[in-house]
């Protein structure tokens, strides 16, 4: 099989995940990559041993050796990139949140639907733990599910240009609720969304944004059931990233965080 030649757009910190993680996936190889100044991409091309670095990612596209491109760059950004990048025939794998704006999005869906594949890059609906927690639910073990709980909390974003909503789009829910109700969907099944109530607000970081850092975010689907999503960039210390899964047979819990556990309650038992 030949490998997926990659481009890298974006040198901060979460394209060094995507750096890293491409070392582990052997039909990958990493060939090009872009940073907003061309000695910040030359260190990151080092520092990964890319071939090719570059301070305009319009160069990356126009390579013949990229098939696919993986965009970490300011929330701003993803509409022009990923619009362009599809009218070059690159696939697309990007970073949350997928654009400021519903027609911003949909507009990037349907270029990349004409040639190309798009690829979201949600996170937690694949972390082993919650997938475990999934398959115990496909099991039986909880019965009709009714209700799931999300929780991402720590002490705000590594970058300055998150703070600013006019480049991120706004707050914390943007930033991390966008994990949570994409976790409720995925866990009860994809149902669609009836109805969607975020309570918002700026409790700590007021001198540094505009935006809300505290957020509890009730999202109810076709058919009953309730997610509920808390986003927050107040908590000093650490991270938190926990979810509750109730149903009508019992429930579940886990922390992504801490452990291998997943306390659960089941009255019809499971695997």
């Amino acid at each position: 099989m030949d490998k997926v030649r990659v481009g890298l757009i974006g040198g901060g910190f979460v394209s060094n995940l995507h750096a890293e993680a491409f070392e582990e996936v052997a039909e990958a190889e990493l060939v090009a990559a872009c940073a907003v100044e061309q000695k910040q991409a030359d260190e990151f091309a080092r520092k990964w041993k890319i071939p090719f670095a570059t301070a305009d990612y319009r160069k990356i596209l126009d390579r013949k050796d990229v098939d696919a491109v993986v965009i970490g760059v300011p929330n701003h950004l993803h509409h022009e990139i990923v619009v362009a990048a599809a009218k070059a025939g690159k696939h697309v794998v990007l970073e949350k949140p997928l654009a400021h704006t519903y027609a911003d999005g949909q507009e990037m869906v349907n270029a990349c639907k004409k040639k190309v594949k798009f690829g979201y890059a949600e996170t937690i609906c694949f972390s082993p733990k919650y997938v475990r927690a999934k398959r115990l639910v496909e099991e039986g073990a909880i019965g009709k599910l009714y209700m799931a709980k999300q929780g991402e909390k720590h002490s705000g974003p590594h970058a300055d240009w998150v703070w600013d909503t006019a480049r991120s789009g706004g707050g914390a829910v943007m930033d991390l609720a966008c994990h949570g109700i994409a976790f409720c969907r995925w866990f009860l099944g994809n149902p669609k969304i009836t109805s969607v109530y975020s309570h918002m607000a700026t409790q700590v970081h007021g001198a540094r944004t505009q935006g809300e850092d505290e957020a509890v975010t009730v999202v109810e689907f076709e058919g009953g059931a309730v997610g509920m999503v808390e986003s927050s960039w107040n908590r000093p210390g650490g991270m938190d990233d926990c979810i509750e899964v109730f149903g009508d047979k019992g429930q579940t819990y886990a922390d992504m965080l801490m452990g291998n556990a997943l306390p659960t309650y089941s009255e019809g038992g499971f695997g």
